[in-house]
């Protein structure tokens, strides 16, 4: 068993380990996923500026709104993850939250940005249908 770690919303009474570097966190009330340092640092700086209190900066991903963005960078991980559990309907939902986070009224950047395709066309998120 796991000891206890600190996260923004308490101590942490469960981990699942999804893989190196990557762990499901819940408190008592709360919870997200927590991005190891090393691969927190493939997430774009304005990707973890755009994430509530900014917690992306610390490898902190909310499980209300920011959690598909370490699911879509991370995609081979947790789509094998996924997999594994029987929820394949996890990464479907991912990829739909990734694309009400950046496509919303609250919108991270424009979404025709360049910086918001080029960090879609690698998990393979399609923007050109998608509605603003």
């Amino acid at each position: 068993m796991q000891a206890s770690i600190q996260t923004p919303w308490g101590n942490s009474q469960n981990i699942e380990k999804i893989s190196r570097g990557l762990e499901f966190v819940d408190t008592s009330g709360h919870g997200g996923i927590k991005v190891s340092d090393e691969l927190n640092k493939q997430i774009p700086l304005w990707v973890k500026e755009g994430t509530y209190r900014k917690l992306g900066l610390k490898g902190w991903y909310e499980e209300d709104c920011d959690w598909c963005i370490p699911v879509i960078v991370f995609s081979k991980v947790f789509c094998a993850w996924a997999k594994e559990e029987g929820s394949d309907a996890y990464i479907a939902c991912a990829h739909k939250m990734f694309k009400d986070l950046f496509l919303s009224e609250n919108k991270i950047v424009e979404p025709g940005s360049s910086e918001l395709t080029a960090f879609c066309r690698e998990p393979g998120i399609e923007l050109n249908n998608v509605a603003s």
